[in-house]
């Protein structure tokens, strides 16, 4: 009777599992809550998708940084038929994003599936998830990846972009999925953070956002100290460096819209803030 008992509850759960009917990952209807990591701040951004407008089988991937700047990721085409969804970035470059069709013992690009589950989702309903060989790396149908969310972190991995994870997945504004590793679908760190020995220097940075000029002040007298003043982008690459004494003014007219990094150094001193560029 026992035997009779596991067997009937190995035939459920495996047409459970298989006979679910395929949930598509492409929907303008859905929103990934994205945190990213990065080298001095860390930060969380939700992204969605817009049909193409030169292309309707194609879903353009949208970031939003903030209310007035949004930026492009790149395409997604899925073949519901296949369950694979592919991923084209702005140079027309095209790869295999995700195949929803694996199961025990394939392989996706040297990646072994160790096992294929189902997990509940807040409203009830069930998703298809796929486990990687390391237990790390997991692909739920219709949501993508803990691991990268929309766009796991294999693509981050390429485009040299530190791992993000997904904090919360939405669909019509209704929240589905939660990190288990996070109590909040917002991240945030080292918006302005000041690290000092002795707290002598407070600087006060502005204004903030800026148009071309971005002055820099200090409650206290810096006496002679250096500092070394570096703007970077926010993948970490330095586009301006500078060394200061006392208060001071940068042109940063140059600079194209969007966010930036300050940070301010000297031997026992570093003050990180980001800047908004208008």
């Amino acid at each position: 009777m026992k035997r009779i008992k596991l067997l009937f509850l190995w035939i459920f759960s495996s047409v459970f599992l298989y006979g679910q009917e395929y949930v598509p990952l492409l929907d303008t209807s859905k929103t990934w809550n994205i945190y990213e990591n990065w080298i001095y701040w860390g930060e969380t951004y939700p992204h969605y998708l817009e049909v193409c407008e030169t292309d309707s089988a194609r879903y353009v991937i949208k970031k939003e940084w903030h209310s007035e700047h949004i930026t492009d990721l790149g395409y997604l085409f899925e073949d519901t038929a296949s369950k694979k969804v592919y991923y084209t970035d702005m140079y027309n470059n095209e790869v295999l994003l995700y195949d929803f069709s694996l199961v025990e013992g394939d392989v996706f690009q040297y990646n072994l599936v160790t096992n294929v589950d189902s997990i509940p989702l807040l409203d009830g309903s069930y998703r298809k998830r796929i486990i990687f060989e390391d237990g790390y790396y997991s692909w739920i149908e219709g949501i993508g990846s803990i691991q990268g969310g929309l766009l796991w972190s294999d693509w981050h991995f390429k485009k040299h972009i530190p791992e993000a994870w997904m904090l919360c997945y939405y669909e019509n504004d209704s929240l589905l999925l939660t990190n288990d590793d996070y109590d909040t679908c917002n991240v945030s760190f080292l918006n302005n953070i000041a690290e000092s020995s002795d707290n002598l220097f407070s600087p006060t940075v502005y204004p903030n956002p800026f148009n071309k000029e971005l002055s820099i002040s200090f409650d206290n007298p810096i006496h002679g100290e250096k500092l070394t003043i570096s703007v970077l982008t926010l993948d970490g690459r330095e586009i301006f460096n500078e060394t200061l004494h006392s208060d001071f003014s940068l042109d940063l007219s140059f600079l194209p819209k969007g966010i930036y990094l300050l940070v301010l150094t000297n031997k026992d001193f570093r003050y990180t803030a980001k800047i908004v560029k208008l």
